[in-house]
């Protein structure tokens, strides 16, 4: 159970050095000087706090000792840790230029980390500050214990537009700072930073932001987006997008996603284009169990002004986002949190250099109604979270009918009634089928014997499991709800379509030669129910590691 405790510090020592990526906790000598001060100074942290510092040392000199990073050496397609301050956001629903006060008057920045692997310990210190003047506007420090596969550790640094109108066309940065141990005891340090100008109220800058893409394709109003692996768009395939299949030897998967939309400015202001320099792109997936993933391609050039509305900006990325993960990075529960921002600048009145600003401009996934998907007035544009969708069964299995009979997957049809334990017969609303090279084969002692995709969910006597997590031993649940022991749980090579129905139910469990296994909506909608297994403790000498990390946060920030 991941346990977070928070703190309110009562001042931050400013990072005046420069960020660059990397881990720059271990090779920058000016981040190694601003970590040690914000803890009382090196000195105080060897003296007090002597496991920490010792823990540091060895981990600066391993990382010395090798080329890459510790997470490139550990998955170089998957980061196994991210952390990031988001270019500060802004709430513009309220905002105008002589500024009102609002609830909705903030100015946000989001500071967060993402992790792929069980970690005993993290902690996370941000501030929010005046670039020019070094004033401090919000801060925070919290550590989380016992962060698991997927967690995210994150708060936003926050300030109202009322106190922001004093400085207008003034930088704001926000700075995060992560520290975290491994399983094995290694201590890393990551910064983050997020610069962005503020300028006088961004309602009265854009009118309008329309994303052409993503988009509901389908015209069914997935929420999620929905996007297929390898597998075509065939009679009753529910699709956004779809990832193309994967055939290389090594079971890499490429993303591919399209971002690409208009911004229309108002009367008074003139789109130039891409704001580089000072500023960041931040363009990435979150996987909700697995890490993230940036988007490594440049955008650049990717922005253009229509050429017959001058207040117009449009932008299209490339779709392929130089990244490859592999197949066993998804499962039945996974679904992509898109985070994207980027600048863009445009000019009051004529183009010339002093009349020129940047606007910070956002893409993300959040839990809305539909209708506030794709479009807004202003800087922030929301999207559904995105699902990955595969997995179905062999086309000769036999599914049992409402009327007892028995037919194969490959003919049945939209229409058609099922036999379901969960809730009497249930009928058959589309028809879901695509390729796959290989399927897991599994065979009870008793005699049933099946053939699903990896990812496929079978009824177990501990609850949902992926197929490819069944072995021998396991106990699976038979039509009559008896239990029956797997015998032979493997791979073979299948090369032919598969099949799944959708009966619109996520709960709907339906009955596969003889044995109960979910459907399409409980494949791809519902959580896997899994076995609460109590973790392995951490060994005696990381644990006091956490606790001693714990320590020096309480003694400096309480």
């Amino acid at each position: 159970m991941q346990k977070i405790v928070e703190f309110k510090p009562k001042k931050l020592p400013v990072f005046s050095g420069k960020r660059e990526g990397g881990e720059g906790g271990f090779f920058r000598q000016e981040y190694e000087d601003y970590f040690w001060s914000c803890f009382g100074g090196e000195q105080h942290v060897r003296e007090h706090y002597p496991l920490v510092y010792q823990a540091y040392q060895r981990s600066k000199a391993d990382a010395a000792g090798r080329k890459g990073s510790l997470k490139e050496e550990q998955d170089p397609d998957m980061l196994p840790i991210q952390v990031a301050a988001r270019p500060i956001g802004y709430h513009t629903s309220s905002l105008t230029r002589g500024g009102a006060g609002g609830l909705e008057d903030e100015i946000t920045s989001e500071g967060y980390l993402h992790t792929k692997k069980r970690l005993p310990y993290v902690s996370i210190i941000a501030n929010l500050y005046e670039k020019e003047t070094k004033q401090e506007i919000d801060s925070y420090a919290l550590y989380a214990e016992h962060t698991s596969a997927g967690d995210e550790v994150s708060k936003n640094l926050r300030a109202s537009f009322e106190d922001i109108q004093r400085r207008t066309d003034r930088i704001l940065v926000s700075h995060v700072d992560c520290c975290y141990i491994t399983e094995d005891g290694k201590m890393v340090t990551e910064p983050a930073e997020s610069g962005t100008f503020i300028c006088e109220g961004f309602a009265s800058v854009v009118k309008s932001f329309e994303l052409v893409h993503p988009c509901d394709k389908s015209q069914k109003k997935n929420d999620p987006l929905i996007v297929l692996y390898g597998r075509d768009e065939q009679e009753g395939e529910t699709a956004d997008y779809k990832y193309p299949e994967c055939k290389e030897t090594d079971k890499k998967v490429p993303i591919n996603f399209p971002l690409e939309g208009e911004i229309i400015f108002s009367d008074a202001h003139f789109p130039v284009g891409y704001a580089k320099g000072t500023h960041t792109a931040n363009i990435e997936f979150g996987f909700s169990d697995n890490g993230t993933v940036l988007y490594k391609q440049s955008i650049e050039n990717c922005f253009s002004v229509d050429g017959t509305d001058e207040h117009k900006l449009k932008f299209k990325f490339p779709e392929d986002w130089l990244a490859k993960l592999d197949v066993s990075d998804f499962s039945v529960k996974t679904s992509l949190n898109l985070r994207a921002s980027f600048y863009v600048r445009y000019a009051i009145g004529s183009k010339t250099s002093e009349n020129l600003r940047d606007i910070p401009i956002e893409i993300s996934s959040s839990q809305k109604s539909y209708g506030e998907y794709f479009s807004a007035e202003g800087t922030h544009v929301y999207i559904p979270y995105v699902s990955v969708r595969w997995g179905c069964f062999a086309k000769d299995t036999w599914l049992r009918m409402g009327d007892g009979s028995r037919k194969r997957i490959c003919d049945i049809k939209a229409g058609d009634s099922l036999y379901s334990p969960s809730g009497g017969n249930v009928k058959v609303t589309g028809m879901v089928s695509g390729e796959e090279e290989k399927l897991a084969v599994i065979e009870t002692e008793e005699g049933s014997r099946i053939r699903v995709s990896r990812t496929h969910p079978m009824i177990t006597a501990q609850g949902l499991r992926q197929a490819a997590d069944i072995r021998p031993g396991t106990m699976l649940v038979n039509e009559r709800g008896d239990l029956e022991t797997v015998k032979f749980a493997y791979l073979c090579e299948y090369n032919d379509i598969t099949y799944n129905v959708e009966t619109g139910g996520k709960d709907i469990i339906l009955i596969g030669n003889g044995l109960r296994t979910g459907g399409y909506e409980m494949q791809n909608a519902a959580e896997a129910e899994k076995r609460e297994e109590e973790p392995e403790p951490w060994k005696p000498e990381v644990q006091a590691l956490v606790e001693e990390m714990k320590r020096m946060m309480e003694d400096t920030f309480s």
